[in-house]
């Protein structure tokens, strides 16, 4: 209250200059959002500063807690209300169609993503914890990192929106202060990219290789949405979604759908198995809102990679009037030739770039191709740039 009245007295003279009222709910909305969200400035400094900028977003002279929201959602790329466009209300309810365009199977995973961010923009989840809270656990190439990535370019603005974290180089007991680090020492830092960042999909990638003492410093984050960086500066993660990977669990996973056993019937054995063998403790699972099992992908899916891969190429061309067309058996061949249930769709990318990319490279540079001309790739093509070894 006390701040609230300096606020009132310090915005006289910018009432009378821009000629506004700044109504009493925007007082109150600055002051609690500039508390999450602006960390340059002290109280009341922080909150004027956001007031200034609400200046612009006015209704006929009144400045509201509506002037506020928007406010800092143009300067900050961030999204505070609920959804009222039309457009972004019709991304939620179609967000799955628009990450499969992206990433192959997976359904649950996507669906329970998807369903987080919808329950956020629609106003009716918990606002003292991140948005939602994920473990995905599979093999090596299945599409864990992929839907991250999907989500931060579908929904979050674009792949930039994406923190990660390779947890892999945090297996020591000191890794915790880089974890927490200020962003002037090390601006590569968990929490100084969230608060450079706050709206965003956090991802930490293998979870399983951190140090015990990382995963005790990462409960207050998964529990509050709140982690004090090395300056005891609450930083928030109460607008990203966080999601962790593990390869924990993989060759049982395998071994489950090789005998013909769905997901729903195994996904809690593994969760059981990770905990009796001391992978994770069941505190720190008990954190998570929800554990998803990715299952490895078939020849037919990675067919479907396959023209993902080809989709995106053909994206690129596009800006050159070229288009590039890839015969049915020469794809099924990148298949053969691409396919390791150890490694999932990794090895594709790396065939399709050696049998397709570089065929068309050629055919550009040596002024085979004109714009406005569909490339044509056949199987005999891919045998000779791929020959007869395994990728």
């Amino acid at each position: 209250e006390e701040t609230i009245a300096i606020m009132q007295h310090e915005l006289v003279m910018n009432e009378f200059q821009r000629n506004v009222t700044y109504m009493y709910q925007s007082l109150d909305e600055a002051y609690r959002l500039s508390e999450r969200y602006v960390h340059d400035l002290t109280m009341p400094g922080r909150a004027l500063k956001l007031l200034e900028s609400a200046a612009g977003y006015g209704e006929n002279g009144l400045i509201t807690g509506n002037s506020v929201q928007q406010a800092i959602e143009q300067t900050m790329n961030i999204k505070v209300g609920v959804a009222t466009g039309e457009a972004e209300r019709e991304a939620l309810l179609n967000l799955e169609d628009q990450i499969h365009e992206r990433m192959i199977n997976q359904t649950r995973a996507v669906k329970v993503v998807s369903d987080a961010l919808r329950r956020a923009r629609a106003g009716v989840r918990n606002e003292n914890r991140p948005i939602g809270t994920f473990l995905f656990l599979g093999p090596t190439g299945v599409g864990k990192t992929e839907l991250a990535k999907a989500l931060g370019e579908v929904y979050f603005g674009g792949e930039d929106r994406l923190v990660r974290l390779d947890l892999n180089e945090y297996v020591r007991e000191e890794d915790v202060a880089r974890l927490i680090a200020d962003g002037a020492d090390d601006p590569s830092s968990l929490t100084a990219q969230a608060m450079k960042q706050p709206f965003s999909v956090v991802l930490l990638d293998e979870i399983e290789k951190a140090h015990p003492k990382v995963l005790t410093t990462l409960l207050q984050l998964l529990d509050e949405g709140i982690l004090r960086d090395i300056k005891n500066r609450e930083v928030s993660f109460r607008d990203a979604i966080v999601i962790a990977t593990s390869n924990a669990g993989a060759d049982n996973i395998r071994e489950y759908v090789e005998r013909g056993l769905n997901l729903e019937d195994f996904e809690p054995k593994i969760v059981d198995e990770l905990i009796s063998s001391n992978q994770f403790r069941p505190e720190f699972l008990n954190r998570f809102d929800e554990i998803v099992v990715f299952r490895p992908l078939n020849k037919e899916e990675l067919l479907q990679v396959v023209e993902l891969i080809l989709k995106s190429i053909n994206k690129q061309l596009a800006l050159q009037k070229v288009s590039v067309n890839v015969a049915e058996d020469a794809k099924r061949f990148l298949v053969d030739k691409g396919y390791d249930p150890r490694l999932g769709a990794r090895p594709m990318r790396r065939v399709v770039q050696r049998a397709v990319e570089n065929t068309v490279a050629k055919q550009m540079l040596s002024g085979q191709v004109e714009p406005g001309s569909v490339i044509q790739i056949t199987l005999e093509q891919v045998q000779g740039a791929v020959g007869d070894e395994k990728i």
